[in-house]
Order: structure tokens, then sequence, then C-alpha cells
């Protein structure tokens, strides 16, 4: 019809980013604020773990800026610590903030390659073996997505045959599939997570928020978190020495830290090989939540309940009281943040579905999660309709009890992780 088709830059943009996976926003904006503003951005999502996020945000502006050789990983990092204190949770925050989506997160867990046989499967079988057209699970998804944070999730479960296979890419920065097909690291950011070396990091912690005479603050947690100058050691723990226990050994949290830091750092020398340890961009312990951490992180899991309700046209809204309620049954030293994400699932989501499908919780309701002026045990769902001011309709009011329970003590609570 004699019209032209014009092709403007982010129409390339994205025909490309169907094709390869880069990111689009990688290619059409300026990365600059976005980098000198990550350790913000992602201390939104990680609360509690400043040091953990300043080391991912420096390495990856130190790449941004050509520092770095271009033949290796954007970074390499090891992650060390308890169950849900954020280790996976900034690899999520990193892949959806730098790469544009959490679908940019390759994440392996080890516990599926703990033969010898298996690790094969992250370059693909071999020529003749059935799954070879499949490519590796690993060499595969790279491939696809070569902007990405691979993630290997608990490593010390793995073959002791993981790292000939990858201590080239962390040299060389690529991976040869099965089938010979040389894969690109350069653009990946690798993050190693593992419990190694938990129980002296929780009393190591413990100890030293005791000294500080408080809990609400990470005292010395900058110390500890990559060593670094405190001790005289760099964050890939060279030096480390064996000491005895935390109690009486230093004068103040910063000597009770660093101990507990050489004690977790002989532990994983003890289990990885020098040749691993070497190619870290930095081991990172992070720190067990604290008080305030901990009340954050619930916060943060209670908005994607806030935002769900929204979505169907729910104003929800905690109380104070409900907050207290959760943290005293929900809060643990030892599980962090997975704890409370449990209860949340078992005990408010499972309560409050019943009445959307029902109909008596419905679009321009407005419903308060708060605990019972009566009962202390008790968790109520305070529910009413909203006028156009956005205030309760006169008479609308209702409550309902959604949980009845009696709060666990703290040692109750780390002692295992279920809810039952």
């Amino acid at each position: 019809d004699g019209r032209r088709l014009v092709l403007e830059l982010h129409d390339v943009a994205h025909i490309l980013h169907l094709w390869t996976g880069i990111p689009l926003g990688k290619m059409t904006e300026d990365e600059v604020s976005r980098v000198l503003r990550l350790a913000d951005i992602l201390s939104l999502r990680v609360i509690g773990q400043h040091q953990a996020v300043k080391a991912v945000a420096d390495a990856l502006a130190i790449q941004r800026a050509g520092l770095n050789p271009k033949n290796k990983p954007l970074g390499t990092f090891m992650f060390l610590g308890s169950s849900g204190v954020g280790k996976t949770e900034l690899a999520k925050a990193v892949a959806e903030e730098m790469f544009d989506s959490e679908k940019n997160l390759i994440r392996l867990d080890m516990v599926e390659y703990q033969e010898a046989h298996s690790i094969s499967r992250l370059i693909g079988p071999p020529p003749g073996y059935m799954g070879n057209d499949e490519g590796g699970q690993l060499t595969e998804a790279v491939r696809q997505k070569p902007h990405s944070v691979v993630l290997f999730d608990e490593v010390e479960n793995a073959h002791k045959n993981l790292w000939s296979l990858l201590l080239p890419m962390l040299d060389e920065g690529h991976l040869s599939d099965s089938k010979g097909n040389r894969v690109d690291f350069t653009n990946c950011l690798i993050i190693l997570t593992s419990n190694i070396g938990q129980q002296f990091i929780l009393e190591g912690y413990k100890e030293a928020r005791a000294l500080s005479g408080s809990n609400e603050k990470g005292g010395a947690a900058d110390a500890a978190a990559t060593g670094g100058a405190e001790d005289g050691s760099s964050g890939k723990g060279s030096g480390a020495s064996s000491v005895g226990g935390f109690k009486g050994t230093g004068k103040s949290p910063k000597d009770v830290l660093r101990r507990m830091r050489q004690k977790v750092l002989k532990e994983v020398f003890g289990y990885f090989k020098p040749q691993v340890i070497g190619r870290m961009s930095e081991i990172i312990i992070f720190e067990p939540l604290n008080d305030q951490a901990l009340k954050g992180v619930l916060g943060l899991k209670l908005s994607s309940l806030t935002k769900g309700l929204a979505a169907r046209g729910v104003d929800f809204k905690v109380a104070d009281s409900a907050m207290t309620y959760i943290l005293e049954r929900a809060a643990s030293y030892k599980y962090g943040g997975r704890r409370m994400g449990k209860y949340l699932e078992k005990y408010i989501k499972p309560r409050v579905a019943p009445l959307l499908i029902s109909g008596k919780l419905k679009r321009g309701d407005r419903a308060v999660l708060a605990r019972s002026n009566t009962n202390p045990n008790q968790l109520n769902l305070i529910v009413c309709e909203l006028d156009e001011s956005g205030n309760c309709r006169p008479g609308t009011k209702y409550g309902t009890k959604l949980v009845v329970q009696e709060a666990k003590p703290q040692d109750d609570k780390d002692e295992e992780e279920s809810l039952d």
C-alpha cells in the first residue's frame, strides 16, 4: 500500500531480547543511576544485610566501570549463613533489578547433584545418550539467558566433581556443553550459598549482641560480614585460625565477631579446596536477623498479601498489634524470615481465602488484621464496607476470628522449623 515500515531502536532491542534473553532495559536506558542506586534498591528487599548488599552492588559497579577482566563472570560470591536470612532473596533481587526479571535467576539446587554421574546433567549427556538433544541444565539455561544470576544453592551438597567442571568457567568466563558448544558466562553473576559454619554464626552474633546490650542493631555486623580490615584478612578469608568458644574470648562485640569469622572460614577452608576459595570475589557472612530486621521481613511478606487483596478490590491493613502477635509466634533467630513466611501460609492465608470465595470479603471492603482486645492469644480480621469517602459504612463492620494460639518461647521456635 506504499507505506513504509520504520523500525525504532526499541523495536530492534525488543527483537534481540526475544532472541537472546538480554534484558530490554540494558540496551535502551542509561544504567548509571540504576547502578549507583543499586545498594539502596536492594536494601528495600533484603532486610538487615547491609554489608552483603553493598558488596554485591560494589562488584556490579566495578564491572560496569570496566575495571574487571572481561574474560570472567561479573562476580563470584559465596554467601554463608543460616536459613531465612536473605541469601536467595538477594540473588532474586539482583536478577530483577539488573537483568529486568526474576526469570533471569538460574537456580540450581545442589542437593540434586550429589552423585558423580549427576554433574554431567549441568552440561548435558554425552552424544548418543538419552537427553543429549536437550542440552545441559546449566549451559542451556545460560545460553538462552546470557545476562543472568546463576545461583548454586547449598553448594556443599554437590559432588566434588562439580569443581572440575566449574573452575575453568570461573577462570575463563565460558563453559562448553557436551556437544562442544561454547557458552559465555561473562555477563553472569555467580552466587554460591552454603550453610557451612552456621552454628558458629548463630552463636557468635548472639554473644556479640548480648555484649552490646541490644538486639535492635547489628552491633559489629559490618566487621564480620566481609572480614576485611578488621582482622587483617581478605574477604577470601586468608589466615583463618582455630579459636575456642565465644564467651569471654573478646572484650567487645567486634572481637567476638572477628573470632566467629575465623572459625567459620576454617570450616569453609576445610570443606572447599583452595582453588575454589581463590576464585571467589568475596565470601560474605549473612548475619542472623535481629528484632528490627525480623519485623521488616514480616512487613515485606505481609505486603504480598496486601497486594493480592488489593487486586480483588479489598483494602487490607495490618495493625501493629497483629505484627506483634505474629512475631511472638513465628519470629525465629535460627530460621529467620522463612518461619514467618510459613506461618502466614499456614494460619493467615488459608483463613482469609474462604472469606473471599464466599463473598463475605468482597470488593469495596476494608479488612484489618488485629489482635483481640479481650484475648491476647487471638487474632481477628475486622471487616467493613467503605463509603465514597473511604470510611466504614455504619452497621457493616464485623469481626471474624482467624487464629487462637499461645506464643512460644524463642528457644522452642528455634528448635525446629515446622509450625506443627
